[in-house]
């Protein structure tokens, strides 16, 4: 791996074969009547990239999670493009929020090229002391990363934990079930503030292209917890990626998208969850809830949803929300939507119904295709919420989006203000809107780091900012991009920072 900082900052201790420095820079406006204060210092940005000058090399996705003290844990999965040599690995690199390297880069998997196939998708989470679980699939099919969640019927679910002084432990987890097709889909971890931690997976039914979803809760040493999977859903109704999250005591919420069955014009595919507790028994009387509400709209489809936990045992979700796309939905493109927006949703303990929170859209009335990838997002602990997507319309004849505007929302606590900051056009455009490679964030007390990668899939960009804060009063109202109106064409990596804990008693955001 090689680090570069931008011109902005100063060079760690570094190898010597460092690439080209990073063209990225960053212009910050205000959006719309706001009056506040500035948002976070850019505290440092730095470029992970997968190979050398002479190297045929890529990266097979990536993910961060946040540490103690201000750290967060990278690792990703590097491969060999078709015709290169060398090995495929999936790494780790901790980091702090100042963008300072903390200790060696970990290898915690190589894959020979003797063998066929690649490592893919890495996914991490970490309890309270910085231990950690990473797992990742061994596809055994195809020279490269294909742009779908789902792996061959032969491919593997490795699994391994990570203590704080790098000592590994493989954890055993089988994906293959009697009467199941053996392909697997999405995988995700979450872990609790002792290390105990839960893998999810999805399992493809081929007749009904889409899914089952399982759920294996482990002890913190990698033993499981159970004999067998836990099965939030079992009918092949799933669209894939399903996500889960753990609270501090053990119990956590597994959410997906499925089809909606009849007896509703309006929406297509629904986001739904499932709440487990400590002892992994499901809670609620009634099974599955339907987190996502009906829509004023018709022919909505709401999927990609991702979740974060809360230390007061609520659950941050968001999604994507689609309106009236013409044919099928997948990793990728969703046929002529005519508007796409990202939706989030704080569902508290008691179960308290709470209104949708409609966050950035985007009128794609010009488009034929669009395109983006699963919001993801994180919660400190005071509450506030960090978001970031990608998307691209995909309305010329470019087959990658580049970055048009990019925004934080901040809210307080005191009401439905609304300070929302737009990055203007960065010089490097070229981002994924695949999962494969689309954006991921952490946010600790201190700061907040977002990292993205470029389409050619040949680095990884890390931004770290100082939290915005919080003192200040805000006035004006919610914009949606830097002119105050819909964003029409733009395509863009989306960066959301809520500041409030409780925002539905507040009545924020209310839709109904």
């Amino acid at each position: 791996m090689a680090i570069q900082r931008s011109a902005q900052q100063h060079l760690l201790p570094q190898p010597t074969s460092l690439l080209r420095p990073s063209l990225l820079a960053l212009a910050i406006t205000l959006a719309g009547p706001v009056m506040a204060e500035a948002p976070g210092e850019e505290l440092a940005r730095f470029t992970v990239k997968a190979f050398a000058d002479e190297e045929k090399r890529g990266f097979a996705g990536f993910d961060v999670t946040k540490l103690p003290n201000d750290e967060y844990a990278l690792v990703w999965a590097d491969y060999a493009y078709s015709g290169g040599d060398g090995e495929d690995h999936i790494k780790l690199q901790r980091f702090n929020g100042k963008g300072e390297l903390v200790g060696k880069e970990v290898l915690l998997y190589t894959h020979s090229k003797e063998k066929s196939g690649y490592p893919v998708r890495p996914v991490v989470a970490a309890d309270q002391t910085g231990n950690l679980v990473v797992a990742w699939g061994v596809e055994t099919e195809g020279s490269s990363p294909g742009a779908y969640l789902c792996y061959s019927a032969q491919s593997e679910l490795m699994v391994k934990t990570v203590n704080v002084g790098d000592v590994q432990t493989s954890v055993d987890v089988t994906t293959a079930e009697d009467g199941k097709s053996g392909e697997f889909c999405g995988v995700d971890v979450t872990m609790d503030k002792d290390g105990d931690f839960a893998v999810l997976w999805g399992l493809l039914d081929h007749g009904k292209r889409a899914l089952d979803i399982r759920v294996m809760p482990f002890q913190r040493l990698g033993t499981p917890a159970l004999a067998d999977p836990l099965k939030p859903i079992d009918d092949g109704v799933a669209f894939y990626p399903a996500r889960l999250a753990m609270q501090d005591d053990g119990s956590f919420m597994v959410v997906w998208s499925q089809f909606v069955e009849g007896g509703e014009p309006d929406v297509d595919y629904a986001v739904w969850g499932q709440k487990y507790s400590a002892a992994n028994v499901p809670l609620g009387s009634g099974g599955n809830v339907r987190i996502s509400g009906n829509s004023d709209e018709e022919g909505i489809t709401q999927i990609k949803p991702s979740i974060a936990s809360y230390s007061d045992n609520g659950y941050w979700v968001g999604w994507i929300n689609l309106a009236s796309p013409t044919y099928g939905v997948n990793d990728t493109d969703y046929g002529d939507a005519e508007v796409i927006s990202m939706v989030t949703k704080y569902l508290p303990e008691d179960g308290s119904a709470v209104s949708e929170f409609e966050l950035i859209t985007y009128d794609n009335s010009v488009a034929n295709t669009v395109a983006s990838s699963t919001p993801r997002i994180d919660v400190d602990s005071e509450g506030n919420l960090l978001s970031a997507w990608i998307y691209d319309p995909k309305d010329d004849d470019s087959s990658v989006p580049s970055i048009a505007d990019a925004g934080f929302h901040l809210f307080r606590t005191s009401g439905s203000k609304v300070l929302h900051f737009s990055f203007s056009e960065l010089e490097r455009g070229d981002f994924g809107s695949q999962d494969l490679y689309g954006a991921v964030v952490a946010l600790s007390d201190q700061s907040m780091a977002i990292l993205w990668s470029d389409d050619d899939k040949q680095e990884i960009e890390v931004a770290l900012y100082e939290k915005p804060a919080s003192s200040e009063p805000i006035t004006g109202p919610l914009t949606q991009n830097s002119s105050g109106g819909s964003a029409g064409w733009l395509s863009g990596l989306f960066v959301v920072l809520f500041g409030l804990r409780r925002w539905w008693r507040a009545g924020i955001g209310d839709r109904s």
